[in-house]
């Protein structure tokens, strides 16, 4: 009896090598489809990132010229772990004009996971959150008056197109109001609906118009623009 169960072991073991060597060219790697990124914030000095059963995350970065490519920032580092979840962190970098920030998680089988996005964008707002003392001033000119920032100008050209909504009226589109800004002599056409536009060794942004669109038009005498200016960092 003893020798028919040793026989019996014997064959369920050799069963079971031949079983797993046929079927070493199928095999199919178990990936973790809970593998993502909770959450990206600011917490001084650094960028933290929760996420769950990753195995490394990159933080990439689009320039404040849009024309510029994406870029890696670098890769942040595990600093905790407890059961399926993760705390990252990525030190904040020099400061950069910078649009967007977001990350990319790699799970178990260096898989791409989503990317989640920097709740905060535009190259001001990313800028005065993550630096301090941001080099910023806003302007607030009449038609045809300049100021300077540093050692440039920035002059209130014309008023090229203002099709924004009149207050009493409700309008389909907001429309918009585009103006050309003088900096340095080089003109410059920029529209309420952008977002900062890059001029020499400053970022530019209309922050506001006045008065508000009304059905009877605005004379051009009465035109003020507030115009925000990061200076170079």
């Amino acid at each position: 009896m003893r020798k028919a169960v040793f026989s019996l072991l014997i064959l369920l073991i050799i069963s079971g090598i031949w079983v797993a060597l046929s079927s070493k060219d199928n095999y199919i790697p178990i990936v973790n489809t809970n593998a993502e990124i909770v959450d990206f914030y600011l917490s001084k000095p650094n960028l933290v990132i929760e996420s769950r059963n990753l195995s490394g995350v990159d933080i990439y970065a689009s320039p404040g010229d849009p024309e510029s490519e994406d870029y890696l920032l670098g890769e942040a580092d595990l600093v905790e772990s407890f059961g399926q979840m993760q705390t990252w962190i990525f030190p904040i970098p020099e400061p950069e004009f910078l649009r967007e920030i977001y990350t990319i998680g790699y799970d178990l089988a260096l898989n791409q996971t989503e990317n989640v996005y920097f709740p905060i964008i535009g190259v001001s707002s990313i800028y005065e959150s993550l630096w301090v003392n941001v080099p910023e001033k806003t302007l607030t000119l009449s038609l045809g008056e300049s100021s300077t920032v540093g050692e440039s100008e920035f002059l209130f050209g014309k008023v090229l197109e203002d099709s924004r909504c009149p207050v009493e009226v409700n309008c389909i589109q907001a429309g918009r109001i585009v103006i050309e800004v003088v900096v340095d002599g080089k003109s410059i056409v920029i529209s309420n609906t952008d977002e900062e536009v890059k001029v020499g060794n400053y970022f530019i942004k209309i922050s506001g118009v006045f008065p508000d669109a009304n059905h009877e038009g605005i004379s051009l005498d009465r035109y003020r623009l507030t115009l925000s200016v990061i200076s170079s960092l």
